[in-house]
């Protein structure tokens, strides 16, 4: 990891609807900088990094192709669930952090495989938890509530 003065140095896999959404909070920090975005889509990695304002990041269709072009420190995945197990742990063996979006996994299976490869890599495998107290959704919880058993 760099120094607590250096941006962590991000490469984000997804480019789609959430995919723009971390790339506009991306844009938007001080304390990383995008180095590379993969999506299946070139031209969706391309055009979402140019609307998002991103210049100079490397664009590939795969995590590993990027991996190969750029030096990277941490990998938000932000691709579909399906997909997240493959990517997180190719990105943990390859001794990056990883941030995925939610659900960590498609499968209780995959899920644990990926906190396996993060505890044999000795890296960080976090999940995005954006809404956890979101006022709205905290807000539905207590309606439901009032309702009585479902």
């Amino acid at each position: 990891m760099p120094s607590p003065a250096e941006p962590i140095r991000l490469v984000q896999v997804g480019a789609g609807m959430m995919g723009r959404a971390w790339l506009d909070v991306i844009g938007r920090s001080t304390d990383v900088r995008l180095v590379g975005l993969a999506d299946l889509d070139l031209d969706t990695a391309q055009r979402s990094a140019a609307d998002a304002g991103l210049t100079d990041v490397a664009a590939a269709t795969t995590v590993e192709e990027l991996l190969d072009r750029v030096e990277a420190d941490a990998v938000v995945n932000v691709t579909v669930p399906e997909a997240h197990a493959e990517v997180s742990t190719m990105a943990l063996l390859s001794g990056l952090a990883v941030l995925c979006e939610k659900p960590l996994a498609d499968t209780l299976p995959a899920a644990v495989s990926m906190i396996a490869a993060a505890e044999a890599a000795g890296r960080l495998l976090m999940v995005s938890q954006s809404r956890r107290y979101w006022r709205n959704l905290e807000g539905l919880r207590g309606q439901i509530a009032r309702l009585g058993r479902l």
